[in-house]
């Protein structure tokens, strides 16, 4: 592979870590992560796993519309890294919208056989996204650079695996050719984006929980310096600031029967 070729996939790859850092700073803030979070992907589909798939998604044409060309019709691009992060953060809904999107494009460009294999490595890439956030199991802040790494080897593994959609000379030439760059390149491209996205959801949690105990810390001032004539009226107020607190529109207060005798005598 020339050294062109090699220079326009990290530049390709420096181009995702810049629009998702955009992405990010524009888009999305704690409270739609949190719309978002892998917990809910069985719930309803909701407007913002729409909004995001979509800009995902032309995050991906965007990405298309400078790759690094092999041949009349077969291409290399950062889509691969992008379906693959935004299946494992952001979940399936998101995924699949981005995925039609960008194999839509990638049908409208042509190049024969390599259309197969583009809309191949689109759809395996979101896919393993998906699989591989339901294989891991933890909170997303949680996921290792391992991890991370991990995902990226396994999804661009199975890309090369997919030059097997091409005539099998032109097959073995491309995995010839470009086998090494990908290994090497992609991966690395797929742990520094995701390593982007859960350190900055650490900050927000960070920050969240920082915001929370500032909250807590207050709450129980006010009951402790509440001034009250009775048990039972101490027990109100602080009833009514816990319901407060955790945002509850009932709650109730239970005391063990040996603690109200003792309270009476």
């Amino acid at each position: 592979m020339h050294e062109s070729a090699i220079l326009t996939l990290i530049q390709n790859i420096a181009m995702l870590l810049t629009l998702a850092l955009l992405f990010d700073a524009l888009v999305l803030n704690p409270a739609r992560y949190r719309g978002i979070e892998p917990s809910t992907w069985g719930g309803k589909i909701t407007a913002m796993q729409l909004v995001i798939g979509l800009i995902l998604g032309c995050v991906g044409i965007v990405l298309m519309l400078t790759p690094w060309k092999f041949s009349q019709g077969l291409i290399f691009d950062g889509r691969s890294i992008l379906l693959c992060i935004s299946g494992l953060f952001f979940g399936p809904i998101p995924a699949l919208v981005a995925g039609l999107i960008t194999a839509s494009f990638r049908i409208s460009l042509g190049g024969g056989g390599g259309v197969l294999m583009g809309v191949l490595v689109i759809t395996e890439s979101a896919l393993v996204g998906v699989l591989w956030r339901s294989i891991i199991r933890k909170p997303i802040t949680q996921i290792t650079a391992w991890e991370l790494y991990g995902l990226g080897l396994v999804v661009h593994v199975l890309m090369l695996a997919c030059t097997f959609a091409l005539p099998l000379d032109t097959a073995l030439n491309v995995l010839k050719t470009i086998s090494l760059p990908v290994i090497t390149i992609y991966p690395l491209g797929t742990l520094l984006l995701g390593l982007v996205i859960v350190n900055r959801l650490k900050r927000e949690q960070n920050t969240i929980d920082l915001h929370r105990n500032e909250i807590l810390q207050r709450c129980l001032i006010r009951i402790l310096q509440n001034r009250v004539d009775n048990t039972q009226d101490f027990l109100d107020f602080a009833l009514s600031e816990g319901i407060h607190l955790t945002g509850s529109k009932i709650g109730y207060i239970y005391l063990p029967s040996f603690y109200t005798d003792f309270t009476r005598s």
